[in-house]
């Protein structure tokens, strides 16, 4: 969601982290990596499965 609160549609293909196709980079925060691919570095998160694990999470959509 927006910061403005609306929405966005970002493609996804397989909608199990596994494509490749919504890893987006994050700019703050930390995601919990739902994926079997744990991204411990908390640069880019698949959108599609994982989450925001810290109360906001910036993400360059």
């Amino acid at each position: 969601m927006r910061s403005d609160g609306r929405h966005l549609n970002v493609e996804c293909m397989c909608r199990e982290g596994t494509c490749g196709t919504c890893e987006t980079t994050i700019l703050a925060g930390e995601a919990e990596h739902l994926d079997d691919d744990e991204k411990m570095e908390q640069k880019t998160m698949m959108i599609c499965v994982s989450r925001a694990k810290s109360p906001e999470l910036v993400l360059d959509l």
